[in-house]
């Protein structure tokens, strides 16, 4: 029995043969209950004209909009919105930047990522 919280595609489960009861509760899920805010801008290398666009593609506000990630998603997040990717994209194809990444970077470290 395992005593841990797990991540998996259920799109891929073929049948179920059986289970057992959870040996943890769903309210002892740490990362599931955590809200990370994800403070996103425009790329700061972009030109003034297209961080405009840009704020006004993603209804930004004083030049920043925040989004909140459960952190249990907090992975499949930054992957979406390209933020995995930070330093390695161009600005035109990254487009946006997170304001606050040593911020989500302290919830990171413990899944192995960045």
């Amino acid at each position: 029995m395992r005593n841990q919280f797990l991540d998996f595609v259920v799109a891929r489960m073929l049948e179920v043969d059986s289970f057992e009861p959870a040996a943890a509760s769903p309210d002892d899920d740490v990362k599931w209950h955590t809200i990370v805010p994800l403070v996103l801008i425009p790329h700061p290398e972009l030109s003034k004209s297209h961080r405009l666009a840009i704020e006004l593609d993603f209804g930004m506000e004083n030049g920043q909009v925040e989004f909140h990630c459960r952190q249990a998603f907090l992975f499949y997040a930054l992957r979406h919105l390209r933020l995995d990717l930070e330093g390695e994209a161009k600005p035109e194809a990254q487009q946006i930047a997170l304001k606050n990444r040593l911020e989500v970077e302290t919830y990171m470290l413990n899944e192995g990522a960045f």
